[in-house]
């Protein structure tokens, strides 16, 4: 059972991701990296723990242990600890275009390799990861499509790509609060979206799909397997309302 969402814990995130939605230099600000971690940590611990929570547990028992675990779009590395706790990986890579986040992340010793560049163009071969796991990310992107796209093309066969969005609407800028109304609005597309791919996409080991929805749709999360198209509803529904 989902606990009742309280729309002022939802804004100092949702003013985050707006503000990294509208950054288009490559590399995050200072004033926005120095923000990040507390901001996040409070939106993972106080409206999205269950979200999170199931989403690595189903992801876990889809694929074997001791594999290589790409963290797409890393930031300061906050997901690091629940990767090696649910897939007890034998590696772990985290990628981020920003250098004053994977500072942070260094910084903060996890005991994994992390690389600068754009989730939507990565260094890395075909089939190198055996998960990959992306987090508040692609709701900010011009092209979330094709950085999901890349994610699967970096995925091993028979491995999981585990990721979660906010749906937040195309209008929404920093500084506003989110409207009751507007999770109405949420709650009914969202609904629609998942509807639509569990009636289309077949669910054997390489085309796997599923997705999950919280807080009225607020939240999404979403599992793939490598051979899945990607198709709108897996993305976020946020440019459509």
């Amino acid at each position: 059972m989902q606990n009742e969402l309280n729309l002022s814990e939802t804004i100092p995130f949702l003013n985050l991701l707006s503000v990294l939605r509208e950054q288009k230099e490559i590399d995050m600000p200072d004033m926005v990296a120095s923000a990040f971690q507390s901001i996040t940590v409070q939106w993972d611990n106080r409206v999205a723990k269950e979200a999170l929570d199931q989403l690595f547990v189903d992801a876990a028992a889809r694929v074997p242990k001791g594999g290589r675990v790409l963290d797409a779009g890393s930031g300061t590395g906050l997901r690091i600890p629940q990767i090696r706790e649910h897939f007890q990986p034998e590696s772990i890579t985290g990628i981020d275009r920003s250098s004053a986040i994977l500072n942070r992340a260094r910084e903060s010793r996890y005991g994994a390799f992390f690389t600068k560049g754009d989730i939507c163009e990565m260094p890395f071969d075909d089939e190198t990861f055996d998960v990959v796991v992306c987090t508040w990310v692609v709701e900010t992107l011009e092209n979330p499509k094709a950085a999901i796209e890349e994610c699967l093309r970096v995925l091993k066969s028979g491995g999981i790509l585990a990721y979660c969005y906010v749906n937040l609407p195309h209008e929404f800028k920093a500084g506003e609060t989110l409207a009751a109304s507007a999770l109405t609005s949420l709650e009914k597309a969202t609904r629609e979206q998942e509807l639509l791919g569990n009636r289309k996409v077949a669910y054997s080991d390489s085309e796997f799909f599923h997705t999950k929805r919280y807080h009225k749709g607020l939240i999404s999360t979403v599992l793939l397997g490598k051979c899945c198209e990607v198709e709108p509803y897996m993305l976020p529904v946020g440019r459509l309302l």
